[in-house]
């Protein structure tokens, strides 16, 4: 948790603020805002820990610091015809705010790209990303409107570990994230907005992975 932590720090001095202007102008329900990634640091953080576990090494930094920026220059929602730029602002904070070597910045920046095939670094980006897509079906009789198929994660086409229970946990999780953000008021600071995240993301490993 401590490199989530760290990035979470980042998240809210530096990367937030762009987020919010997003909630502040076309994105009034943070399907692209706040909310959203920071949904997707938790599961991005998840599924790391799942991985890792099992013995697969993960660079868990790539993962949080691509996540964080991966809508970041976005400037309207539907298609995201701003990667490009994304992937831009995320090398260069990388490589000025936090002096990291310009091979990794690059390497990090451009997993917002989603350029196939993935590294296990860029799937966890990708999973992240489409777990959340439960946001948009928040109505009890649209939850099975999610499409499970688009996933890598723990199925049939992934290199790295097949395990249903744990796609299952992780499909339980992004639902429940969703369903208790969505409780949390849009204006919300940062701050207040992370630890309730947190605090529900700890409830969730508590109650459900005993």
């Amino acid at each position: 948790m401590n490199s989530l932590n760290q990035m979470l720090k980042d998240f809210e001095k530096s990367i937030a603020p762009f987020y919010e202007e997003h909630e502040n102008t076309f994105d009034l329900e943070s399907f692209h805002g706040r909310f959203h990634i920071i949904r997707c640091l938790l599961l991005g953080h998840f599924l790391i820990d799942i991985y890792q576990k099992e013995g697969v090494e993960v660079d868990s930094r790539q993962v949080y610091y691509s996540i964080a920026f991966h809508d970041i220059a976005r400037e309207n929602n539907g298609v995201d015809i701003w990667e490009n730029e994304s992937t831009r602002r995320c090398k260069n904070f990388l490589i000025h705010e936090k002096s990291w070597n310009a091979d990794l910045a690059i390497r990090t920046s451009e997993l917002i790209l989603k350029k196939r095939p993935f590294s296990i670094e860029g799937q966890i980006l990708y999973d992240a990303d489409v777990l959340d897509y439960n946001r948009f079906f928040i109505l009890e009789e649209e939850k099975e409107l999610f499409d499970e198929s688009r996933l890598i994660c723990f199925g049939d086409l992934d290199p790295f570990i097949k395990h249903s229970k744990y796609r299952n946990e992780a499909i339980v999780l992004s639902r429940y994230l969703v369903d208790q953000s969505f409780n949390i008021p849009i204006q919300t600071d940062t701050n207040n907005l992370i630890s309730a995240m947190k605090s529900i993301y700890s409830d969730f490993l508590s109650f459900n992975l005993k």
